[in-house]
């Protein structure tokens, strides 16, 4: 989960300000998937021409205390920054006219 807001706009390039807010649990009580984060982030779109962003994102994570085949030998909470591009876009194809179509 992400809630933000829009920090500034010029009108071509967009800089977000958010709160990630994140929770993982698996079958397997491996320690290292069973977590709970919180951080704050940053969301940059260089041109709002092109859906490409880049997030930089500090969490702040909290081992659920789950313990399977592996004991954490980390103790109960990390730090963690993560960075991330991403690009976004909707591709066609050209059709063939009615006529053509053999389906």
């Amino acid at each position: 989960m992400r809630g933000g807001v829009k920090a500034w706009d010029n009108g071509s390039s967009q800089l977000s300000v958010y709160a990630p807010l994140n929770a993982f649990k698996d079958t397997n009580r491996d320690f290292f998937n069973n977590v709970v984060e919180i951080g704050a982030g940053l969301e940059l779109q260089p041109s709002t021409k092109v859906n490409l962003k880049i997030r930089a994102e500090y969490l702040r994570g909290t081992y659920m205390g789950i313990t399977g085949r592996d004991a954490n030998p980390y103790g109960p909470h990390y730090d963690d920054v993560r960075v991330t591009l991403s690009y976004s876009g909707h591709f066609t194809g050209q059709s063939a006219p009615e006529e053509e179509r053999t389906w």
